[in-house]
């Protein structure tokens, strides 16, 4: 009888386990918005200016007028800030379990260095073909600018400094929004603080580069170019909205209403209806601070523990190295390739498939340089970037 008792109580705990973990956003929520994230960058860049395709295809029927491709080509410019929200809902997660200022930059740092290590090895793998080729210049310039990834030489990789400005924020966001609530302590006086000493920073390096006339190739250069991406309220706004969303568990308090797929969605006909209608801009990010909490929320909830969400997890597994490859397959090297299955749909099926292929070759030289740097943290294997079709490997 007592081992009916405790099988039954096993069955009911793993049943509460169940329950308890649909309704967290989970890890498995954020690889599935990642891998939706990934996608929809990659159909963004293909289609969203056609004059930068050279050959000709066949797109996506027009009905009633309106030109699909180019509407879900504009739409899928929120990978963007759905990537941003991420990267804040994650780093709160990870941060706040740190107890000093100190320990949180020490983490920030080290995550920054993980994915430079990955940044340098694609531009010594990627840029020597464009050099060859001649699509590239080779000089002092070129391997400066390149090395710290601004965007005046490759467009795609306007991001890179950005991400770099808002790791660098995120431990004193986070430190903050832990303790101004503490009454024990007051910490209010960081904020202005934080942004005399920013904004004065900004305003010596401008003095320093004016008096010195050090435009074309310097560090201080370099530094003016980063300070401009603290500029950037659209993808900061988004940032902050991913800690707070972090903070205050907005998504589990959705996750307690009843009927939580028909919210689900509405909010996607919602998020999608706000970015159709007030954002349907290539370069527009203005409301995605709105848009993109709804839309991932709703996406990930109806996708959660589906068997299609196995496939999109598979692509964020690649996310870091599609999106840092994806624009040297389709504009830069081999344009007339990609385009050789002539229907949009299928070309830009061809261009995942490169895509993942290129980000394998990738893996083969950056994960043994992880683990060989950092093993102690946690030791890749190549595995985690195959697919298989067990669901409870893919979940994990």
């Amino acid at each position: 009888m007592d081992g009916k008792c405790k099988t039954f109580d096993r069955q009911t705990d793993r049943q509460t386990d169940r329950q308890t973990d649909r309704n967290r956003f989970t890890k498995q929520h954020t690889q599935i918005a990642k891998g939706i994230a990934i996608l929809l960058m990659v159909y963004h860049h293909l289609f969203v200016i056609p004059e930068r395709l050279h050959y000709a295809y066949f797109s996506l029927i027009n009905i009633f007028g309106f030109d699909f491709q180019s509407i879900l080509a504009n739409f899928s410019k929120i990978c963007v800030c759905i990537f941003i929200f991420l990267s804040g809902f994650g780093l709160y997660c990870s941060l706040s379990k740190e107890k000093s200022l100190g320990r949180m930059y020490l983490s920030v740092g080290k995550h920054a260095l993980k994915f430079m290590i990955n940044f340098w090895i694609i531009g010594l793998i990627i840029l020597p073909y464009g050099v060859i080729t001649g699509v590239f210049t080779f000089n002092l310039k070129f391997i400066i600018y390149s090395f710290f990834g601004l965007s005046d030489i490759i467009a795609e990789w306007w991001f890179i400094p950005q991400y770099i400005v808002l790791l660098s924020i995120a431990p004193a966001m986070v430190y903050l929004l832990n303790r101004c609530r503490d009454r024990s302590r007051n910490y209010l006086w960081i904020i202005p603080t934080a942004i005399i000493i920013t904004i004065s920073f900004v305003y010596l390096a401008n003095v320093f580069i004016g008096f010195f006339g050090l435009y074309i190739i310097d560090i201080s250069n370099i530094i003016y170019t980063y300070l401009i991406y603290f500029t950037r309220f659209d993808t900061f706004l988004t940032f902050a909205v991913g800690i707070i969303c972090a903070k205050f568990s907005i998504f589990n308090c959705i996750s307690d209403f009843k009927h939580t797929k028909l919210i689900s969605y509405l909010l996607i006909l919602l998020s999608i209806s706000i970015r159709v209608i007030f954002l349907n801009s290539p370069d527009s990010m203005k409301y995605d601070f709105i848009v993109v909490p709804l839309f991932v929320f709703g996406i990930t909830e109806i996708l959660y523990n589906t068997n299609i969400s196995k496939y999109i997890i598979f692509f964020s597994k690649h996310s870091t190295n599609m999106w840092l490859t994806h624009t040297f397959l389709c504009y830069y090297y081999f344009q007339g390739i990609i385009m050789k299955p002539y229907y949009s749909t299928l070309i830009y099926l061809w261009l995942l498939f490169l895509s993942v292929l290129t980000s394998y070759l990738i893996n083969l030289l950056y994960i043994p340089i992880y683990n060989k740097l950092f093993s102690k943290d946690h030791k890749f294997s190549y595995k985690n970037y195959l697919f298989f079709k067990k669901r409870k490997y893919m979940l994990k």
